[in-house]
């Protein structure tokens, strides 16, 4: 004679094996979303970053041209590099290297002072544009920055238009 032993209210193999491969496809599913808004949440901010460093840049520029260039220097209007006498006769250049954006100071007594570094290496394009003001009794300097970001490649560019007040 058989004994059947009752049924105790558990899963069967077949019920695990199931559940499991819902589980398992519903991970994969979340761990999918999660990696995917981690990569946008990176890349936004990386060119968030970079933004906000090319701004401060330019506005830092803005500003030291603005009020404290005397006299322009630079190569036929239109130039990679932008280089100025100050108030205390200090020569004063912005130019690009690499992808970095540099601001070099030389004194009066022609001691070159090591290059600052403005911007991280995010810098494509820089340039220069100078010309004569409507009435001819200030210098107007345009700066155009061109940002690349990597990952995935994006480029932006700032603009912005200066009137040199001591020129």
């Amino acid at each position: 004679m058989r004994q059947y032993i009752a049924k105790s209210g558990g899963f069967t193999y077949i019920e695990l094996l199931i559940s499991m491969t819902i589980a398992l496809l519903l991970f994969a599913g979340v761990f999918g979303l999660l990696s995917t808004s981690l990569l946008s949440w990176r890349t936004g901010s990386s060119r968030i970053e970079a933004q906000q460093t090319a701004r401060a840049a330019l506005e830092a520029m803005t500003r030291e041209i603005r009020y404290d260039a005397r006299d322009i220097i630079t190569a036929n209007g239109n130039s990679s590099t932008l280089r100025y006498h100050n108030s205390i006769g200090e020569t004063i250049e912005f130019y690009r290297e690499g992808n970095v954006l540099y601001r070099r100071v030389t004194s009066v007594s022609g001691l070159v002072n090591s290059p600052n570094p403005i911007t991280e290496g995010t810098v494509s394009f820089l340039n220069f544009t100078v010309a004569d003001s409507a009435d001819f009794t200030h210098k107007v300097i345009r700066i155009r920055l061109m940002v690349t970001v990597p990952n995935p490649q994006q480029s932006f560019e700032l603009s912005t238009m200066i009137v040199a007040l001591n020129t």
